[in-house]
């Protein structure tokens, strides 16, 4: 075997720091696998959790730990799919064919994913939300939310139009159980990494916290029915899922959460970094928010 690469991640969510550290305390390192190489990143399952090496300009969720890398030098690394890895309390071993990676996180800096309050949110921000979405031109949920021509072609967006106007007639009737069994039936639906039904219940998850709307019924009753079908979708979106129940959000979903009392350049600058997530997931999300927005604040 050839001398070991070291590389000392640059960030990390608290979450994953926290993992670690739970690590420690159980005194022997957590065997895992490689679960997937998809897009200059990495995707380690472990027992109870999937962690995600990423390039250093990657946007950094719940489950990430951004290297000093770039996409090139990612795929440089070789890693393939099922390779053997252990978790220490300092660092992560991947054991591949021809070499030995340690990923040391003892020096990374902690992002805190679980750091939304409450905030009061005008028409300032929804209408800059709805903007973006609207001049976004992406596919996914933004063909809804835009009333676009190509959604007569797509059939899992007209079921997911379905159901989250099942959903808001449901809440208008005040039935929130059913509200939540509606909405929660977008679960898993698309195509991708992280399908468009899922990044959009992430921004509704996201988004009724931050309204103070995370204690009432629906919200309960959807959390309950997400958790209950988590194997309709696949692990990596799974695992979003959780950390969003767990009020765990991606470091631009925090920063746009954080500046919604604020004015509008600063608003649309943090909503537009949800363009560059995946090819729809961003504004997936945002359309998730917005949603939100129309049927809980208004």
């Amino acid at each position: 075997m050839n001398t070991p690469t070291r590389i000392d991640a640059l960030k990390t969510s608290d979450s994953i720091l926290r993992r670690f550290k739970k690590i420690q305390d159980h005194g022997s390192p957590y065997r895992g696998r490689v679960h997937s190489v998809y897009r200059h990143t990495i995707n380690l399952q472990f027992p109870d959790a999937l962690l995600a090496l990423q390039c250093a300009d990657s946007p950094l969720s719940p489950i990430s730990l951004s290297l000093p890398l770039n996409g090139s030098q990612m795929d440089a690394l070789s890693v393939t799919q099922n390779a053997p890895c252990f978790v220490y309390p300092d660092h992560i071993e991947i054991h591949c064919k021809d070499s030995l990676i340690l990923i040391h996180v003892e020096n990374a800096t902690a992002h805190y994913s679980a750091s939304i309050s409450h905030v009061a949110i005008g028409s300032t921000f929804r209408d800059c939300i709805d903007k973006v979405i609207q001049e976004s031109g992406k596919s996914g949920f933004a063909y809804i939310f835009n009333d676009d021509p190509h959604l007569k072609g797509d059939f899992i967006l007209q079921g997911a139009r379905k159901y989250i106007e099942e959903t808001e007639e449901f809440l208008q009737n005040e039935e929130p159980e059913k509200a939540a069994i509606s909405l929660g039936r977008i679960l898993g639906l698309g195509t991708g990494l992280t399908p468009s039904g899922d990044d959009f219940l992430c921004g509704v998850l996201a988004m009724l916290q931050t309204t103070g709307q995370d204690k009432i019924p629906f919200t309960r009753m959807l959390h309950r029915r997400i958790q209950q079908n988590l194997f309709a979708t696949n692990d990596i979106s799974g695992e979003f899922l959780q950390s969003a129940l767990r009020g765990e959000y991606s470091e631009p979903a925090i920063h746009l959460l954080q500046a919604a009392d604020r004015g509008i350049g600063e608003i649309t600058g943090y909503a537009k970094t949800f363009l560059h997530i995946g090819h729809s997931s961003g504004i997936d999300t945002l359309c998730g928010m917005l949603w939100v927005l129309d049927n809980f604040t208004r």
